[in-house]
């Protein structure tokens, strides 16, 4: 039975799920996930990864829904798979250079693209795992993403890239690609399809318009190779147009070549595996039909991974042959590559041209279209009229305003019913600020008038002279005062001193003094306390 492991947002470990479906897949396109969670206590964050410890299946969530069906709660988590998130980064040429390049071990080559992107956070490789693949002046397309970019340059050197997550952090490397061959049937279901001829001549169409258009030939051999010397003529010859735009002459060289040799496979195998066999994205599979002695191989491209209750399945996608391959197109500055163009029910695709077929029943299964399309707009519009004569109708008058304590709660209270409504507020009084400064003394008021004045006592006797006392002694002379004693005793405790410094007082004239702020004009004030 196997565990599915939730971490919380920090991506640090927090339980294990077993009653869970989950639902993964990745390489070739998708590269996300659906987890269902049968059990109602469990709630995980945005941002928490999910994996199956040692491999490569897990990653990030992303979004989340529910459902109740049978009062029975259910918690669906969507997100990225690891090869999602790396998906998710592009890798950008510096500032001033058409491209970014790297040379090295390849392995050492993955961790100089996750460093590139900042994903180090979570994922890294293996020091002591060097891959023996060297990677030698290696371009990224322009604005690659990281995923794409990193398989296209491990194709490049016979590699592929593997994954598994353990103690916490995503594990890279780059392995060679493996071949497996003569694979015992009944370890797998196939089936496959044989392309006798693929195409040998492309015709590389790049920058400019009618006769100064930028064209390229260039041919594979039987052997598959690519050059722009043609060896297969006459019936087995098969032509094809690549498209590439706004590419010059190099570029169309580059993309054209990697076209052609992409259009260079024997044909394609749908596998599915049962047991006893493990595949990376990027391995080849090669099946053999006894009957018509066909040998076949082809690359594994996805893989779909599903994990029910505790049990773990594993099926594989590989390439696969038999699409149109008479038009291809590339748009520099973007992901190149051709789309094949298929033709459905009623469509035919022949000489650049789209014919159909329409039928009566078309045209009827039309008018019914037709008909409901006008009654649903016609309801819509009924009842979005309803709701703008409800808005027009509408009333919010705003009631009392008053005043709560400052610091208090602000308060809100609607009453009415119906479309008018009355809003009351209370709003907190602010913080009493800092005192203003003192204002300019007002002119001086009119002097009033004088008071009666009183009579006049009468005057007593004159009462006789007291005898002169003897001189006393002189005292002895006092010392004069120190500018610091001075200095205190004009500004005793309790006074408020203001001087220009920012330094206390008492180092120049004694007593002990402690700040008092600033002063109206900015001067230092102190305030001797002892």
């Amino acid at each position: 039975m196997v565990d599915l492991i939730a971490t919380d947002a920090q991506h640090r470990d927090m339980l294990a799920i077993r009653d869970c479906t989950l639902d993964l897949a990745f390489g070739s396109d998708e590269n996300d996930f659906q987890l269902t969670v049968h059990e109602p206590n469990i709630r995980l964050e945005a941002g928490a990864s999910v994996y199956v410890d040692g491999t490569e299946y897990g990653g990030i969530i992303d979004s989340t829904g529910g459902s109740l069906e049978s009062n029975v709660p259910t918690v669906t988590y969507e997100g990225r798979t690891w090869h999602g998130l790396l998906a998710s980064r592009i890798i950008q040429p510096s500032s001033g250079q058409d491209y970014w390049t790297v040379s090295g071990d390849a392995t050492d080559c993955v961790q100089k693209v996750i460093d590139r992107i900042g994903l180090g956070e979570v994922m890294t490789t293996s020091p002591a795992r060097a891959s023996g693949l060297p990677v030698s002046g290696y371009k990224f397309d322009r604005y690659t993403d990281a995923y794409a970019g990193l398989k296209k340059m491990l194709e490049s050197c016979g590699g592929k890239l593997c994954m598994a997550y353990d103690s916490g952090m995503l594990r890279l490397s780059a392995l060679p690609v493996a071949t497996y061959g003569g694979v015992d049937s009944d370890l797998l279901d196939y089936s496959y399809d044989r392309d006798w001829h693929p195409v040998n001549h492309l015709i590389c169409l790049g920058t400019g318009e009618g006769k100064d258009r930028t064209v390229v030939h260039l041919y594979a051999d039987t052997e598959g190779e690519v050059s722009e010397t043609q060896s297969i003529t006459g019936l087995d010859e098969v032509q094809a147009v690549y498209d590439y735009s706004n590419a010059d002459r190099d570029e169309l060289l580059e993309k054209g070549r990697e076209k052609l040799e992409a259009l260079q496979a024997q044909g394609g195998v749908d596998v599915q595996i049962h047991d006893g066999l493990d595949l990376d994205i990027g391995d080849l599979v090669a099946s053999h039909d006894r009957l018509s002695g066909i040998d076949v191989t082809a690359q594994v491209t996805k893989k779909i991974v599903k994990l029910s209750h505790g049990v773990l399945t594993v099926s594989y996608e590989c390439g696969t042959a038999g699409t149109s391959k008479t038009s291809l197109t590339g748009t520099a500055e973007s992901t190149p590559g051709g789309h094949p163009y298929y033709a459905g029910e009623g469509l035919r695709l022949s000489d650049w041209t789209f014919s159909a077929d329409v039928t009566q029943r078309d045209v009827d299964d039309l008018g019914v279209l037709t008909a409901e399309a006008n009654t649903t707009a016609s309801n819509a519009m009924q009842t979005a009229q309803s709701v703008r004569n409800d808005i027009d109708a509408a009333s919010l008058t705003i009631g009392t305003v008053t005043t709560v304590q400052p610091g208090g709660q602000a308060t809100a209270r609607l009453t009415g019913g119906g479309l008018s409504h009355v809003l009351d507020l209370g709003i907190p009084q602010g913080v009493q600020g800092p005192q203003g400064e003192k204002g300019d003394p007002g002119p001086q008021g009119e002097t009033g008038p004088q008071g009666p004045q009183g009579e006049r006592g009468e005057k007593g006797d004159k009462g006789d002279q007291g005898p002169q006392g003897e001189p006393g002694k002189d005292g002895t002379p006092g010392q004069a005062l120190t500018e610091a004693q001075a200095f205190l005793a004009a500004h005793p405790v309790g006074s408020i001193f203001e001087w220009n410094k920012n330094q206390n007082p008492g180092t120049t004239y004694g007593g002990t003094w402690q700040e008092a702020g600033r002063g109206m004009d900015s001067a230092y004030r102190w305030l001797r306390t002892a």
